[in-house]
């Protein structure tokens, strides 16, 4: 990592901790450039930023850029992000890799990161008490998952681990849920969620949020990053004249081969199921994820025992992290108690 890099951390680390946001199109810039006044209203130096390559040059203090591999900065969504329908939904594929490979580049540095999105501003600095939990991990839950969108990392080796994991499965899935799978199958990465306690020192910019259902085309496709390669134009077969009739054994040949791929669609379907319900025995707190979705497995074991594989529940079921100071407090194993009031 380059000289400079490492000195915009120095400057602006609260303690060990790094606050970092995600930008891909103009709005969410604006945005996380009021992100960062609200975060320094509350000493916070300035906050980290991770751009895409079309807008690189463009932050302004306190707001700075997170230094970014080149080959991460350009990279583009695949075309299907960009259909007709879903032109505004490039940037929000594009986030998923800058907000990954970003936590990777700040846990190298044994720096703690605090990673919020640019929608978000501070009410109250929550960085010492999620320090004090003493949990690796702490963020707001997402029904059942930990929001990738409010979270705070340790700089620690282990949890490097899982940042570095998901950031390469983050290419082909969804960031949130590769997040979630990771950290329950890591050993040793104490995790909880602190929603209330969130809400209390976090502010949401509703409009913002929902920015990306508006029915303002223009506003949600300002300078969205665009997709790999635009798509071809569907091939149009050459009608037949009256002439050039098909013979019979080339209409029957075409049932034949209709016939085939429809059973081996069957077949595929039918293995892909095997697939999920073997999966799903993997994966914690009952819940199976089967490419990318959550679906109900059955029973919801209480959190903390064990599966008949051996596998634990994931850490976002039920972990609450520990109030600072509370007569409550224990040690921290990988179930701790509620932040929450």
């Amino acid at each position: 990592m380059a000289v400079a890099s490492i000195a915009a951390f120095d400057r602006c680390a609260y303690r060990n901790t790094i606050v970092v946001t995600v930008a891909t199109s103009k709005p969410y810039l604006d945005a996380a450039h009021e992100l960062a006044q609200s975060a320094q209203a509350v000493g916070i130096p300035c906050t980290l930023i991770a751009l895409p390559q079309n807008l690189q040059g463009r932050s302004r203090s306190p707001l700075e850029e997170l230094p970014l591999p080149p080959a991460v900065a350009a990279w583009l969504p695949p075309r299907e992000w960009c259909t007709p329908n879903r032109t505004d939904r490039s940037g929000y594929r594009q986030t998923h890799i800058l907000k990954t490979q970003a936590m990777v580049v700040v846990l190298r540095e044994r720096r703690d990161a605090l990673f919020i999105d640019a929608d978000r501003h501070f009410l109250i600095n929550p960085v010492p008490s999620l320090e004090a939990t003493g949990a690796a991990v702490a963020a707001m839950r997402d029904t059942e998952l930990l929001n990738i969108g409010l979270i705070w990392l340790r700089g620690r080796a282990d949890v490097l681990g899982v940042a570095e994991r998901v950031a390469n499965r983050s290419y082909a899935a969804w960031d949130q849920a590769v997040l979630n799978e990771e950290l329950a199958a890591a050993t040793g990465v104490s995790c909880c969620y602190t929603n209330a306690f969130i809400k209390q020192h976090v502010g949401l910019s509703e409009v913002l949020h929902r920015l990306r259902r508006s029915g303002d085309a223009e506003a949600r496709q300002a300078e969205q990053p665009g997709c790999t390669a635009t798509a071809a134009p569907p091939l149009r077969a050459r009608a037949a004249s009256p002439r050039e009739a098909t013979p019979f054994s080339c209409v029957v040949a075409q049932l034949v081969q209709r016939a085939v791929a429809g059973v081996a669609t069957i077949l595929a379907l039918l293995d892909a199921s095997v697939s999920a319900a073997r999966r799903g025995k993997q994966h914690a707190c009952g819940k199976q994820y089967a490419r990318g979705k959550r679906q109900a497995c059955g029973k919801q074991h209480a959190c903390g025992k064990r599966h008949a594989c051996g596998k634990r529940h994931a850490c976002a079921s039920t972990n609450r992290c520990i109030p600072t100071g509370s007569s409550e407090r224990r040690s921290i194993t990988r179930h701790s108690t509620q932040l929450d009031g």
